[in-house]
């Protein structure tokens, strides 16, 4: 195969069975709550007006430095116990994946946005991303979380419609020197993307023909040419189904029967 590593397995596999599964922990915001509840006395009235004053800028202040001290200590906290339940759920996952039934392909997929924007779709606008650096942490925790040796680890980068081609090529080599098994490029316009991707990358690729996305619908032997070894289809067995909900119950709705589309129906 053109532009394909050593070792690679000829043309696509007929059927992957792939699990996606986000490593997103939810952790609730910290919250921090400070209440001042004091009493002053004052020598004279005339004193009151300064003394409370005073008073009230000084608990001011120190309930300030309280609530500094507090956030430090949350925030700490809070990243500590982020990092050990990412590892946690991530441990959990590939403990659980690896039990798939022999001859089953057990998958990690995750992707830059898992975090960010509740893992919207490389195909959606509005994203945000998280850093290459942050990116490359996650996988090297599939990688120790690893039990299985026949795991796959597939890292998706989501940069092409958010930064570019140029830094979505960066963070796919950084990805793969992380020890991803194979990338998944997100939103690749045409096959000159495609193709460019295939330049800068050494391992495994994945393809992603969704209908209504960025990319350009390209045929199995297109994408087996630009060097790509695995393509999903992943939402067009829903919107076939769909389709044909909507048209039987339309027949249902105008008729006052189903007798006309038996012959659509599987048995």
């Amino acid at each position: 195969m053109s532009g394909a590593p050593a070792g690679m397995v000829a043309g696509m596999s007929p059927m992957v069975r792939t699990l996606a599964v986000t490593s997103s922990p939810v952790v609730p915001s910290p919250r921090v709550s400070a209440c001042t509840n004091r009493r002053f006395s004052y020598r004279s009235e005339q004193e009151r007006p300064s003394i409370l004053g005073s008073a009230v800028s000084a608990t001011s202040a120190s309930s300030a430095r309280r609530r500094k001290r507090r956030t430090r200590a949350t925030n700490s906290s809070t990243s500590s116990s982020e990092k050990a339940l990412s590892r946690l759920v991530i441990g959990r996952a590939c403990a659980t994946l690896a039990r798939c039934p022999a001859g089953a392909a057990p998958t990690w997929r995750d992707g830059e946005s898992a975090r960010i924007s509740c893992g919207r779709c490389g195909h959606l606008d509005n994203k945000e991303l998280i850093s290459k650096d942050e990116m490359v942490k996650k996988i090297k925790e599939c990688i120790v979380s690893r039990k299985n040796k026949n795991f796959l680890i597939i890292a998706r980068t989501d940069a092409n419609s958010v930064e570019g081609l140029d830094k979505t090529l960066e963070r796919i080599k950084a990805y793969e020197e992380a020890g991803a098994d194979m990338i998944f490029p997100e939103a690749m316009k045409d096959e000159s993307e495609f193709e460019k991707v295939r330049k800068a990358a050494k391992g495994y690729l994945l393809a992603n023909m969704t209908e209504f996305g960025k990319s350009k619908l390209l045929d199995k032997k297109q994408l087996e040419n630009l060097g790509y070894n695995l393509v999903i289809y992943p939402v067009s067995t829903q919107r076939l189904a769909m389709q044909n909900v909507e048209i039987g119950l339309k027949s249902i709705f105008n008729d006052g029967h189903q007798n006309n589309i038996i012959d659509k129906m599987q048995t």
